[in-house]
């Protein structure tokens, strides 16, 4: 009955939760212990990897960014259960492929 009422609880949670962007951040699936992973706030600009192994097979992408303590992190892009995931995954890589340009430029 406990593991009955956590499982519920965790898919109401679940279903209300929503992953948006504007112009200069996003908000990602944070890369906790499932049942426990809050939404994270991610800028855009402090996103410096991406990990798409599972993009094609299950629609799941790894962001990797520093935080605001320069700490690095990791969120989840979860196409699957949330609808805009791909819009957000490639504005990721928009902003990896400036880097690179502005990296190679300099």
């Amino acid at each position: 009955l406990v593991v009955a009422c956590a499982f519920l609880t965790w898919m109401v949670r679940d279903m209300r939760r929503v992953i948006a962007a504007d112009d200069e951040c996003f908000t990602g699936v944070d890369c906790a212990f499932p049942p426990f992973n809050p939404l994270r706030k991610v800028r855009f600009a402090s996103v410096f990897g991406i990990d798409k192994r599972r993009w094609e097979k299950k629609g799941i992408a790894v962001v990797h960014y520093k935080d605001g303590a320069g700490k690095r992190r990791a969120v989840y892009v979860d196409d699957y259960k949330y609808a805009g995931s791909e819009k957000i995954l490639e504005r990721c890589e928009q902003t990896l492929e400036a880097k690179k340009k502005a990296k190679t430029e300099a």
